[in-house]
């Protein structure tokens, strides 16, 4: 029975684990920082684990090109075919690693899900959409081959140009470009977006708010009432993490809650956009943390997701019939490579 090296490696850490007889035997996580390469990191892993490996599957974050992958936010270069006569293996598998989200929701069941708007019987067939927001905005597309065998597509659909929502958040639109340039969906629905949103409001001052955005604050104050209820404490403190902006949120800030309100608006907008352009009559699975963490898991359920995703003009009655939900199940990627590990006659 062959032992593969399991490896999910983002944009800050690198988490392994161990994959024999269908069961995880050990796991680690350690930061990309400390090691100058990706070898190192794996013969650090495997010395402490005492472990010899057939192979190795592995996501990770950035483009495939000739089977290598250059980690977008670090200079590791993760080359397939060196790992494998480096390490003397059977089987080196690269995927990026968003892969490992879509591949990782095949095994959810009916509880790993919160629908947004009415509740429905999820299909179990039908191309998924699988979109999540961190430290960019990552997109995937699986597509059903056979019976509990789907194929994975990598997109980098993010980085498409947003279009015009509401003319408030046209106005949105023009002051980002205006600092930026080329504003995509990435740069407002990720972490750093949520940052980008709430500085650029700091920055804009509360009457240029009022003037612009309006209609929108009196939609969130609607929406976000159960939020605004609380009593701030103490002034704003220095803002540099996207989880300051949700703590602030919590504590009822309401230009907190706004960029929280235009984050969200934004996402059902591009929800609607993938899901028109693949047809993903299997529905649509927002992942991560960012929006599954406790207090922004209650923005997005009160958010009207449903509202702004169906607003499609002639294909809104189409969209009626696709599901959105929020997916809450803990350790997606560990299931995604196992998934591959389980399926590898099919890879």
């Amino acid at each position: 029975m062959s032992t593969f090296l399991l490896a999910d490696v983002g944009g800050t850490n690198v988490r392994f684990a161990l994959y024999q007889k269908e069961e995880i035997t050990a796991s680690s996580t350690c930061k990309i920082r400390h090691f100058d390469s990706f070898e190192s990191a794996v013969r650090s892993f495997l010395a402490q684990t005492n472990s010899g490996v057939d192979g190795f599957i592995i996501g990770a974050a950035g483009i495939k090109k000739n089977n290598a992958i250059q980690l977008t936010n670090y200079r590791w270069i993760i080359d397939a075919a060196a790992l494998k006569t480096t390490f003397h293996l059977k089987e080196v598998i690269l995927v990026n690693d968003f892969s490992l989200q879509g591949l990782g929701l095949i095994e959810c069941k009916a509880d790993d899900y919160v629908p947004l708007g009415a509740e429905s019987v999820l299909p179990q067939n039908g191309i998924r959409a699988v979109i999540g927001a961190g430290t960019g905005l990552g997109v995937c597309f699986l597509v059903p081959e056979k019976e509990n065998i789907w194929r994975v597509f990598e997109s980098e659909g993010g980085h498409t140009l947003i279009g015009s929502i509401s003319q408030g958040m046209s106005a949105v639109n023009q002051a980002l470009a205006e600092k930026i340039g080329y504003v995509s969906f990435e740069r407002v629905i990720s972490g750093p977006g949520l940052l980008s949103l709430y500085r650029l409001l700091k920055e804009k001052g509360q009457n240029w708010i009022d003037e612009n955005l309006n209609e929108e604050i009196q939609k969130m104050e609607t929406a976000f009432a159960f939020a605004l209820q609380n009593q701030p404490t103490a002034a704003e403190s220095n803002v540099t993490e996207p989880a300051d902006i949700t703590n602030l949120a919590q504590q009822g800030y309401p230009q907190a809650l706004l960029c929280w309100w235009l984050f969200l608006k934004y996402l059902a907008a591009f929800c609607s956009d993938m899901a028109v352009t693949f047809k993903t009559t299997g529905g649509v699975y927002l992942v991560g943390n960012l929006l599954s963490e406790a207090f922004a898991r209650k923005l997005v359920e009160r958010f009207p997701f449903r509202e702004i995703f169906e607003h499609k003009g002639v294909l809104s009655a189409y969209l009626k019939q696709i599901p959105v939900c929020l997916t809450v199940k803990k350790d997606i990627p560990l299931a995604g490579l196992k998934y591959i590990a389980h399926h590898l006659n099919n890879w």
